[in-house]
C-alpha cells in the first residue's frame, strides 16, 4: 500500500501574488492574453497552486502560412527553472508546471489553462472558481438555456446551447449578461447565488 500524498503547501496571498507575477512576466511575451485566476484572483487569504489562463501567441508557418506554431508551448519546454508535469504539447488545453530548484519556490505547481478568443470568458470564469461557484454557474446556465439534465452544458471549453451549438464567450461579462446577471466580482465568487445578482429591470 503506497504512502498517502503529503498535504498541499499553502502560501499567504502576498507571497502567492509575487510568485504569480514572476511566472506571468516569464510567459506574457508568448501570449495574446494572460490572466491570473484561481484563489489568487479571488484574493483568498491562503493559496495552494497558482492558476493562469492564457491565449497563446500563434505564428504562421508552412509554405503557404497554413499552419501555426504555438510559441507558448515551445517556450514552456525551453525554461530550465521548471519541469512540465502534464500537457505541454501544442494542442494541450491544460499544462501543469512544477517550479524547480532554481526558482524562488521549488516544488510549487502552476496550472496553465489555454483558451481562445471565443472561450476566454468561460475558461477564466471556471478557473477563477471557487469550484462550488463554477459548478453553480454551469448548472444555472443549463437551467436558463433549457439544456436537458443528461446533456453537457460545456464541451471542449465552450458553453453550448441545447442544440449543441457552441456559444462565444469573449468576456466573463458576456456570460453574466446572457444569464441576466450583473457582473460578479471574483472576490464574491465562493458560492453561486444568482438571485443576489439579477439585473434590475429598467
Amino acid at each position: 500500500m503506497s504512502a498517502p500524498s503529503p498535504p498541499k503547501l499553502r502560501r499567504r496571498l502576498a507571497e502567492a501574488e509575487r510568485i504569480a507575477r514572476s511566472v506571468v512576466a516569464e510567459l506574457d511575451p508568448y501570449c495574446e492574453r494572460l490572466q491570473v485566476a484561481g484563489s489568487v484572483r479571488r484574493r483568498t487569504e491562503m493559496v495552494g497552486d497558482i492558476e493562469l489562463v492564457a491565449i497563446p501567441h500563434l505564428v504562421p508557418d508552412g509554405l503557404f502560412g497554413d499552419r501555426a506554431i504555438n510559441v507558448l508551448a515551445a517556450h514552456l519546454w525551453a525554461v530550465p527553472s521548471w519541469t512540465i508535469v502534464k500537457g505541454g504539447r501544442p494542442e494541450s488545453r491544460y499544462t501543469q508546471l512544477e517550479l524547480g530548484p532554481g526558482s524562488d519556490c521549488p516544488g510549487l505547481r502552476v496550472d496553465l489553462f489555454l483558451a481562445d478568443a471565443h472561450s476566454w470568458g468561460w475558461i477564466l470564469l471556471m478557473r477563477t472558481g471557487s469550484a462550488e461557484f463554477s459548478r453553480g454557474a454551469l448548472s444555472y446556465w443549463k437551467m436558463c438555456k433549457q439544456i436537458p439534465r443528461e446533456q453537457a452544458g460545456s464541451v471542449d471549453g465552450r458553453l453550448v446551447l441545447a442544440s449543441g451549438a457552441a456559444v462565444s464567450t469573449p468576456t466573463e461579462e458576456s456570460i453574466f449578461a446572457a444569464l441576466g446577471l450583473r457582473f460578479i466580482p471574483p472576490t464574491e465568487r465562493e458560492v453561486f447565488l444568482p438571485h443576489h445578482y439579477r439585473r434590475r429591470a429598467t
